[in-house]
């Protein structure tokens, strides 16, 4: 895990601030798959993101669903939060595609290649409900 912490770049990092950023909101005992695809979800510029937007999916119905996994953001619990083991997972299959590539630090769409194929996540299964999960995984190289 400390490998693939240590191979993300700036806006990865910066994704993975937003991830503990919901699971401090949510009370949350632990940064899960659903956490960073909010997290990813919140960048509006995202290629992946505008690609969901003109298939019809907005960033509410991944709050509303991450609402009903997760519990409602309130005021944020400041405490240690650990990494699932599919976040784990998905962070460090995201650093091994980063690195197999051209050796360039972990970004975005990395993160978004390995979550389209990680079906049994939080994560997997919310896209899954919403239909998209088969198109992200199309749609990542």
């Amino acid at each position: 895990m400390a490998w693939a912490l240590t191979r993300l770049g700036s806006p990865a990092r910066l994704l993975l601030s937003r991830a503990h950023d919901e699971a401090y909101h949510r009370h949350n005992d632990c940064i899960s798959s659903t956490h960073l695809l909010l997290a990813l979800m919140a960048d509006d510029a995202d290629p992946m993101v505008r690609a969901l937007h003109t298939r019809g999916v907005e960033p509410q119905a991944i709050i509303v669903g991450a609402d009903q996994l997760l519990g409602p953001r309130r005021a944020p619990r400041f405490i240690h939060v650990a990494y699932s083991p599919n976040a784990k997972s998905i962070l460090f299959h995201a650093a091994r595609r980063a690195e197999a590539g051209d050796g360039a630090d972990t970004a975005p769409p990395h993160l978004w290649w390995a979550l389209s194929r990680a079906p049994h996540s939080t994560a997997g299964g919310l896209l899954f409900e919403l239909g998209q999960l088969d198109y992200l995984e199309g749609r990542t190289w």
